[in-house]
């Protein structure tokens, strides 16, 4: 008995300080962070045991291959001198990636990030960067659709993606990416995008690319890319119709008179508030199931109508 405690007693320990290495590990990125931490809860729970570290004999694609996959996407690779490279897990916890941090030995500064997929070698996102003269003005010398077409041309150059499989996403209109110093305008672009198949938009399969309106040059990449069964996708063909899930969504929700506090949004101005007076729906219908007419709420779970 008092071996058992002990045991219980060290794996719990283990366990404990696998999570919270593991939290000031993965820290850096929002999204990152997030599914890692997931994954550290699960650890620190007893749910899943701490995965083994990686080394380059454990994965498919070696450091040689990683390395050359970046430097391709460099835009002067003579330019950029590699920091480190290193494996960690995906975002989601399957598999590994490569982390090949370079920086650049030109007059200025900069440098890069990347991250290539350690079983397939895919370009999962990269980031690069220079430094800026504070006192330099820095003016735009290409319109959102020259910068979406070379945004695109860069997609089916580099990654052999075409842009009929996937439909791009509004631009937030709260977003704002401008340099300080000089003249105050927005000079990167941000495009998002989400893939379809069967014409149909595949949620949370979401990509996205920025492009320095200055110069023309791609600044960061991101592609989530989960693993999709394609063939068990459902047709579209089996729908519902839009006219009775309607039906449904208006049999289940009502408004509510409110009077609601608003913002009016001004860039490099205060925000003015102000009161309207707005119908608000209650309810918690999120989804509808296109093929049963079930209703989901936001978590995902059904019920019939």
């Amino acid at each position: 008995m008092f071996c058992k405690k002990i045991t219980a007693r060290i794996v719990a320990a283990a366990a404990a300080a696998w999570f919270l290495l593991g939290s000031f590990s993965y820290g850096e990125d929002g999204i990152e962070a997030a599914e890692k931490e997931k994954i550290n809860l699960k650890i620190a729970a007893g749910e899943m045991l701490p995965p083994e570290q990686p080394n380059e004999d454990t994965v498919a694609v070696k450091k040689d291959k990683a390395i050359e996959a970046a430097r391709n996407l460099l835009d002067s690779p003579d330019d950029y001198v590699l920091a480190g490279v290193y494996l960690t897990l995906k975002w989601n916890g399957a598999g590994y990636m490569w982390n090949l941090d370079f920086s650049k030995n030109a007059w200025g500064g900069g440098g890069a990030n990347f991250g290539i997929d350690a079983d397939t070698g895919d370009v999962l996102h990269f980031n690069a960067w220079q430094s800026y003269e504070p006192n330099k003005n820095y003016i735009a010398r290409f319109t959102r659709d020259e910068a979406r077409e070379l945004a695109e041309n860069y997609l089916c150059d580099k990654f052999k993606l075409s842009m009929d499989d996937f439909e791009m996403l509004k631009e937030n209109p709260n977003y704002y990416s401008k340099r300080t110093g000089g003249v105050k305008e927005q000079v990167v672009y941000n495009f998002n995008y989400v893939r379809k198949y069967n014409g149909v938009p595949l949620n949370n399969y979401t990509m996205s690319i920025s492009v320095d309106g200055t110069n023309g040059k791609i600044l960061n990449y991101y592609f989530n890319k989960p693993g999709i069964d394609v063939p068990s996708l459902i047709s579209p063909e089996k729908a519902i119709s839009r006219t009775r899930a309607l039906k449904i969504y208006k049999k289940l929700i009502s408004f509510n008179l409110q009077y609601i506090n608003c913002f009016e949004e001004k860039y490099m101005a205060p925000s003015i508030p102000k009161i309207v007076l707005a119908y608000v729906p209650s309810g918690n219908i999120s989804m509808i199931n296109a093929i049963n007419g079930k209703v989901f709420n936001r978590r995902g779970c059904g019920r019939a109508v």
